[in-house]
């Protein structure tokens, strides 16, 4: 189990609570809540939520009026919703989404769709949590992925703080790197990365490489 990410289900249904969590219970820990008071309390307590599972028709505070209250506070607008519909449900799907939901997924469940949906939610959400983190950090910081069967660098994030370094404007730094990354390799360094990628059985490479920016070519 993932005991870092928390998926919230809130559903009056118990059948559908024991459907859901039964599907993501052995890679995320799962908490229930039986109507949108109760999910708010929760909230309102300070436990941790990585992704809500909103059913829209409950009693007490529906699915629509949830979604209202959470977009309102800060500590909890950036969630993501994920509202549960079943057919006939358009004008439901389609409030939920313009309150702010970010998907939705269709009654009766499907399994394998509901668990891809929701892992490329949760991963989406991780990655922009990380960069967010990397972009408060001082100093130039850049993700470099190698692929050695190519030969292959691809720059996946830079910070704001590495392009100023360098001298770039964040676009132009992107526009250079998407055409070819060693162009901000200083040559030596190139060289030796380059054969330090072509040697066999090497899953993870370490060194360092200078970067080249305007003032020094």
């Amino acid at each position: 189990m993932n005991d870092e990410i928390v998926i919230l289900i809130v559903d009056d249904i118990e059948v559908n609570r024991v459907i859901l969590k039964g599907i993501f219970e052995q890679d995320y820990k799962v908490i229930e809540a039986d109507d949108g008071t109760t999910a708010l309390d929760i909230l309102n307590r300070g436990t941790k939520v990585d992704i809500i599972l909103l059913d829209i028709i409950m009693p007490v505070m529906n699915g629509i009026d949830f979604l209202k209250e959470i977009k309102k506070n800060k500590s909890y607008s950036e969630i993501p919703v994920i509202v549960n519909t079943q057919a006939g449900e358009q004008e439901n799907e389609y409030k939920a989404l313009a309150l702010g939901a970010d998907d939705f997924i269709a009654k009766p469940y499907n399994p394998k769709i509901i668990k891809r949906r929701i892992t490329n939610i949760i991963e989406k959400t991780i990655y922009q949590r990380k960069n967010n983190l990397i972009d408060t950090v001082p100093g130039g910081i850049g993700i470099i992925e190698v692929s050695t069967k190519n030969e292959k660098l691809r720059m996946s994030y830079f910070n704001d703080g590495l392009s100023s370094m360098l001298g770039y404007m964040k676009s132009e730094l992107q526009n250079i790197i998407d055409n070819d990354i060693y162009d901000v390799i200083y040559g030596k360094d190139e060289e030796v990365l380059k054969e330090i990628m072509n040697k066999d059985g090497e899953d993870i490479i370490h060194c360092k490489i200078r970067l080249i920016n305007t003032n020094k070519n």
